[in-house]
């Protein structure tokens, strides 16, 4: 009964997982302002990245009121270039790694890790690895605002392995994680603290990203709203600090996935 139990549990988890692995960009470094500091048109960044996933409500598929996937990310790294092609025109990308443990949690786990012979040793229940990248190109206005649109997609896959006292072997399931998407981005940047001798920026963005093609599990909304803030410190011309923050699913609370990011710039 526990064994079958796990496995609805285990199915339960990649659904919920498959919901939440939406990439998403991140906001392009070629802003109007910031090219009056330093006209380079390479820019290479590096940053590190925590995602904060929400806890998903799986008991309709487990049949146990109050089960739930808590999702706990590590803190990754993510790479991003941009250059600038024209006084207008730029293209660009970013790649990031994420990995992250999945642990059940409600009457289900509980059940699962009672006892004298428990199915489960630890809430922890399994990993995912997922490589997401992004290739887009930007395009500046006049009056200052940059759009960008381009492809975005994901690959990787969710295991999840218990070893049963009673019984010998492993439960083992693997689950594919893939799709490509489609996004389009408007973005504005505006110099801030303008007292300072170092030159601060502040960038604002609106998005909305769309799924074309699965060739994995990839449940969830197929559309959705994005929207991101950036704050970015130049203490040289070449160099910038920046703090950045990414949300999607706005218009869905219970897969609301926030991202963020602090790292560095540099132009060459």
């Amino acid at each position: 009964m526990r064994r079958s139990q796990l496995l609805v549990a285990a199915l339960a988890l990649a659904l919920a997982h498959g919901s939440l692995c939406h990439a998403g960009p991140f906001l392009t470094l070629h802003g109007d302002d910031q090219s009056t500091i330093d006209p380079s048109p390479l820019r290479i960044g590096v940053a590190a990245t925590a995602w904060n996933l929400p806890t998903i409500d799986v008991s309709a598929t487990t049949g146990a009121a109050g089960d739930r996937v808590d999702f706990r990310a590590d803190v990754v790294p993510v790479f991003m270039a941009e250059y600038r092609l024209t006084e207008r025109l730029g293209i660009g990308g970013w790649y990031n790694p994420l990995y992250t443990d999945i642990y059940l949690e409600g009457p289900t786990a509980d059940l699962l890790l009672a006892g004298p012979a428990p199915v489960l040793s630890s809430p922890r229940v399994g990993r995912s690895a997922v490589k997401m990248w992004s290739a887009h190109a930007n395009y500046r206005l006049p009056s200052g605002l940059v759009l960008q649109a381009g492809a975005l997609g994901y690959s990787g896959s969710l295991t999840l392995r218990t070893r049963n006292p009673r019984v010998p072997g492993d439960l083992l399931l693997q689950a594919q994680l893939e799709s490509t998407e489609l996004h389009c981005w408007a973005h504005r940047t505006w110099r801030v603290a303008e007292d300072y001798d170092e030159p601060f920026f502040f960038t604002g963005g609106l998005g909305v990203r769309h799924r074309i093609d699965e060739a994995g599990l990839a449940p969830g909304p197929k559309t959705s709203a994005e929207a991101s803030v950036a704050l970015s410190y130049f203490p040289s011309a070449r160099l910038s600090v920046d703090l950045a923050a990414w949300f999607t699913d706005l218009t869905n609370h219970e897969t609301f996935t926030s991202r963020f990011n602090a790292g560095i710039t540099g132009r060459f």
